[in-house]
C-alpha cells in the first residue's frame, strides 16, 4: 500500500491536488527533455497560451540543455525527476540525495530561478525518499489523473481525462518520448477539451499560490 499510494506518505510533504473552488487545473509533463518532442510540446503551449509544470530527469538535462533552456525560456515551471529515474526504494539515503542535489544543480545551472518541487520516478518509494525530501524541504508532487497508467489508446486517454479531472486536479502525461506517442499525438485536443469545460491551466506553484497552500513536513 505505502510503495503504490498516491495519497499517503511518510512524513507528509505530499500533494497529489490541490483543493480549491475556482476551476484551476495544473498540467504536469514527466521526463526528458527530448530533441523534437520537446519543442512540439512547447508549440501546442504557446499556441494554446497555457503554462505547464515539467518535471525533468537529470541525465536528460544533461543531454539536451538547449531543450531545457526553451522550456524555462517560455516560463514553464520545471520540476525535479530524480537524475536516473531509477525507483527509489531499497536505496541507500545517499543515492537518493545525490539524485536529487544533482539533478537541482543541473536545473540552476541554466539559470531556472523558480521553486524545484519533486517527483518520485513511478511514484514508489517508501521510507528513506520521504526522509530525504523532508530533510531538503522539498515537496513530493503527485497526481489525481494519470492516464496512460489506465488506458492506453488517444482517444481512450482524452476521455479518462475529461471523465476524471476536477477543479483541483494535477494531471499527469507522459509526451516526451517516441517519433509515435498517443499522448503527445492528442494533447492539444485534450488541453481544448478541459479549456471547453472552462478550466484554467496553472502551473503547480500557482495552485499553491491560489489556494494558499501549506507544505507541512514532520
Amino acid at each position: 500500500y505505502i510503495y503504490k499510494s498516491r495519497d499517503f506518505h511518510f512524513f507528509w510533504g505530499l500533494i497529489h491536488n490541490i483543493h480549491t473552488e475556482k476551476n484551476f487545473i495544473a498540467l504536469t509533463l514527466d521526463d526528458g527533455p527530448t530533441s523534437g518532442n520537446t519543442e512540439k510540446i512547447l508549440n501546442i503551449l504557446k499556441k494554446n497560451d497555457i503554462k505547464a509544470s515539467f518535471f525533468l530527469i537529470g541525465q536528460d538535462i544533461e543531454k539536451y540543455p538547449e531543450q531545457t533552456k526553451k522550456i524555462i525560456q517560455a516560463w514553464h515551471q520545471i520540476g525535479n525527476h530524480s537524475y536516473s529515474h531509477q525507483r527509489m526504494v531499497f536505496k541507500s539515503p545517499q543515492f537518493v540525495r545525490n539524485e536529487i542535489i544533482k539533478t537541482d544543480q543541473l536545473i540552476r545551472n541554466l539559470w531556472y530561478t523558480g521553486s524545484i518541487h519533486f517527483r518520485t520516478p513511478y511514484g514508489k518509494r517508501l521510507f528513506i525518499t520521504p526522509y530525504i525530501l523532508r530533510s531538503l524541504q522539498k515537496a513530493n508532487i503527485f497526481f489525481d489523473v494519470e492516464p496512460e497508467s489506465y488506458v492506453k489508446s488517444s482517444w481512450d486517454i482524452v476521455q479518462y481525462v475529461i471523465n476524471n479531472t476536477q477543479s483541483w486536479s494535477i494531471i499527469l502525461l507522459h509526451p516526451m518520448y517516441g517519433k509515435e506517442n498517443a499522448t503527445l499525438d492528442i494533447l492539444e485536443e485534450l488541453i481544448l477539451s478541459l479549456k471547453n469545460k472552462w478550466f484554467h491551466f496553472v502551473t503547480i506553484d500557482q495552485l499553491l499560490n491560489e489556494t494558499k497552500k501549506e507544505i507541512v513536513f514532520w
